[in-house]
C-alpha cells in the first residue's frame, strides 16, 4: 500500500469529509452479525467511528501512525498500525471488513488473500469512497480545470480506479449488486473548501514538482463566497467470499 498522507495527517483529519449514516447503515445491513468489524486503511478513522455505533467492537488499521494519532478515540475501537497486505490477527474472524477511500492504493491481490484469513463464510467485504466533489456553476468549471488539466500529470495511475467508481478493481468476491445511490451535501466555509482541496495527493505532488500551490491558480480566497455547497457522490463495492 502507498502512503501518501502521513505528512499531512492533521490536515487530512480536519478537512476530509466523513460518510453518511445512510451509507453506513446500508453496508452494515448485509452483515448477519454485528460482533466485530475490521476497517482497513482507516486513515484517521472516519468510517471506523461510524461502524463503532453499529458493531460491538471495531478494529481499525493503517500503515501510518501519524494518521492514527489523529483518529477519534472511542471505547470500542482499537487502532493498530499495520500494512493492509500483511493483515495479521491470528485466528480472529470479522463480520465485516471495510476499506474506505483507499482500496485503489492497495495491492488487491495480496490484500484479498490476507483478508480471506480473517473472514468466515458470512463475512461482508465492502469498499466505499467518494468521487470528485460537485459544486455549482463556475466553481465546478474551475474545479474540473484544476483536477483534469492542471493536475493531469500529478495523479497516481490508481486515481483512475476512483474515477470509474472502482468498477475496474480486482474484486474476487460474490458481489452484492444494488442500484442504490448515496450522496452527501455539506455547506462549507471557504477555509474548509480550500483546506479539502489541499489534502489531494495530486496537489501535494504538484507542489513538490513545481514549488507552488495549484489550488491558488484556480481559486482566489478573496473572491470565494463565504458559504460553498459541496456534494460528494459515494461509490461502493460489496460482496461475500466466493
Amino acid at each position: 500500500m502507498k502512503d501518501l498522507f502521513s505528512n499531512h495527517a492533521a490536515q487530512y483529519a480536519e478537512f476530509r469529509p466523513s460518510y453518511t449514516n445512510e451509507l453506513v447503515d446500508f453496508i452494515s445491513g448485509f452483515s448477519a452479525k454485528r460482533t466485530h468489524a475490521l476497517d482497513v486503511a482507516t486513515g484517521n478513522g472516519q468510517l471506523a467511528v461510524l461502524l463503532a455505533h453499529r458493531f460491538e467492537k471495531v478494529t481499525a488499521t493503517d500503515l501510518s501512525s501519524q494518521q492514527l494519532a489523529n483518529a477519534q478515540q472511542l471505547p470500542n475501537i482499537s487502532y493498530v498500525t499495520q500494512v493492509a497486505e500483511e493483515l495479521d490477527f491470528k485466528d480472529q474472524k470479522f463480520d465485516i471488513i471495510t476499506v474506505a477511500q483507499a482500496a485503489h492504493w492497495l495491492d488487491l491481490n495480496a490484500f484479498s488473500e490476507r483478508l480471506k484469513l480473517h473472514a468466515h463464510s458470512n463475512t461482508i467485504v465492502a469498499y466505499v469512497g467518494y468521487n470528485l466533489v460537485q459544486l455549482k456553476d463556475s466553481l465546478q468549471e474551475s474545479l474540473v480545470d484544476l483536477y483534469s488539466k492542471t493536475l493531469a500529470g500529478c495523479w497516481k495511475p490508481e486515481r483512475k480506479l476512483v474515477d470509474n467508481n472502482l468498477k475496474d478493481i480486482y474484486f474476487p468476491f460474490e458481489e452484492i449488486l444494488s442500484d442504490k445511490e448515496f450522496t452527501q451535501s455539506l455547506v462549507w466555509s471557504k477555509t474548509e473548501f480550500l483546506g479539502y482541496l489541499n489534502t489531494w495527493s495530486g496537489v501535494k505532488t504538484y507542489e513538490q514538482k513545481f514549488g507552488n500551490n495549484p489550488v491558488e491558480l484556480h481559486f482566489d480566497a478573496s473572491n470565494l463566497p463565504d458559504e460553498i455547497k459541496v456534494t460528494f457522490p459515494f461509490y461502493y463495492r460489496i460482496g461475500k467470499l466466493a
